[in-house]
């Protein structure tokens, strides 16, 4: 499986929310980031995101994804 999949990357970052760890799904989206912007964006924009959004790092990638959309 392409490990660049938009399809994939959705999935995977959809269960690591899933299991409630946010130091996981940090990591993986910060590495998806660069690869990314756009699809990041929108999984932090999911309601599977809402918690996590309560923490200010993930208001800092957050951040960083829509500055990174943009171009």
């Amino acid at each position: 499986e392409d490990p660049c999949s938009q399809t994939a990357n959705l999935q995977c970052a959809v269960a690591v929310a899933r299991t409630g760890d946010a130091d996981r799904y940090f990591e993986f989206l910060t590495k998806l980031l660069p690869i990314e912007p756009r699809l990041t964006l929108d999984i932090l924009g999911r309601p599977i995101s809402r918690s996590f959004l309560a923490e200010a790092r993930f208001e800092k990638l957050l951040s960083r994804a829509q500055a990174q959309s943009m171009d």
